[in-house]
């Protein structure tokens, strides 16, 4: 495999031809071939890239060094359909589990805006995605039968104080909340988030997602798989 082609994540070229440049294989417990690391570099932006890949047959480590060692190398046609390309310096944070669509993408946004450095367009897309998250998560109730009021409707941080109150969230959250309130704001308007701040509000944005979709979901899927259990046992 001289080269490969994919989308490049550095500079964004789609369908870019990749230069090789070398090779490293994951060997499972029974010395087989659990899949190969392609190491090579964007022709666009010169910027190197990983791409893992699986074989489509089962193949042990004596195989893969005696191809290696008579220089036959691979073809892209040994392995399947690409599984992963990424940068290898890049750490993005994952986007807790079960969490729906727009907010998903509004996560994995931020995320990828924190690893590039770009803090305040980290914290504009963290805080979308609080607002969105929040917004889901009051009730239809009027405010005269006790539900929020106009305010808590359309202000991020009076929202999160009133879902803590009312016990719709972790009540611990709730000091966090003008924090997060002034971090979405700086990176909205004044453009001058720094790091650390940043990275408070991913931390915080990736707990309350827990709080409100993965540890709820989690459970539930937890005594569905139990119920069905017994009923088969």
């Amino acid at each position: 495999m001289s080269e490969f082609v994919a989308d490049c994540l550095w500079c964004g070229c789609k369908k870019m031809t990749f230069e090789y440049v070398g090779e490293h294989a994951k060997i499972d417990l029974f010395d087989d071939v659990e899949n190969v690391q392609f190491f090579g570099t964007c022709r666009n932006c010169e910027a190197g890239s990983v791409l893992t890949c699986k074989p489509k047959r089962q193949m042990n480590r004596y195989e893969h060094q005696e191809r290696w060692a008579e220089d036959q190398g691979y073809s892209r046609s040994v392995f399947t359909d690409l599984v992963q390309l990424r940068p290898p310096a890049v750490n993005q944070i994952p986007c807790p589990e079960h969490v729906p669509e727009p907010i998903r993408s509004a996560f994995d946004e931020g995320a990828k805006c924190l690893t590039e450095d770009c803090y305040n367009a980290t914290g504009a897309m963290f805080r979308l995605c609080l607002d969105l998250t929040t917004k889901d998560k009051l009730p239809q109730t009027p405010a005269d039968d006790g539900g929020p009021n106009k305010y808590v409707r359309g202000n991020l941080a009076a929202r999160i104080n009133w879902l803590c109150e009312e016990e719709h969230l972790n009540p611990k959250l709730k000091r966090f909340a003008e924090k997060i309130k002034l971090d979405g704001n700086d990176g909205a308007h004044v453009g001058n988030l720094k790091k650390i701040d940043a990275e408070d509000l991913a931390t915080f944005t990736k707990h309350l997602l827990e709080n409100i979709y993965t540890l709820p979901e989690s459970l539930e899927l937890s005594f569905e798989r139990r119920s069905s259990e017994k009923e088969t046992s």
